[in-house]
């Protein structure tokens, strides 16, 4: 897993030296592809304002369909997802209510 995701960096340091903006991914998605089929590979992602909108309390954060639908499909196809979260492990469990995550809170 250290190997890909070293790869990623690579590729990553490499589109910001090229690009103002930062890189999109979609626009790299072959790049990445490849990368995630190489090896061991885990998604570590954040829920506020990742897989939820930032809203003005956090009690009104909700995982959209779309980001539910996309953990669901990566659960069988890389070795970890993960939702890290400044929250508390149980509150952010029920919000996102996955099975397959690996949650991680306070």
């Amino acid at each position: 897993m250290l190997q890909s995701l070293g790869r990623l960096t690579a590729l990553h340091r490499q589109l910001l030296s090229t690009q103002q903006a930062p890189p999109n991914a979609f626009d790299h998605f072959g790049q990445i592809r490849s990368i995630v089929r190489s090896g061991r590979f885990g998604l570590f992602t954040d829920y506020d304002g990742t897989l939820s909108r930032i809203v003005s309390t956090p009690e009104k954060a909700r995982i959209s369909g779309r980001a539910t639908n996309v953990l669901e499909r990566l659960i069988p196809q890389i070795s970890l997802v993960s939702v890290v979260s400044g929250r508390a492990v149980h509150d952010v469990r029920d919000k996102v209510s996955i099975d397959g995550i690996l949650y991680i809170g306070n």
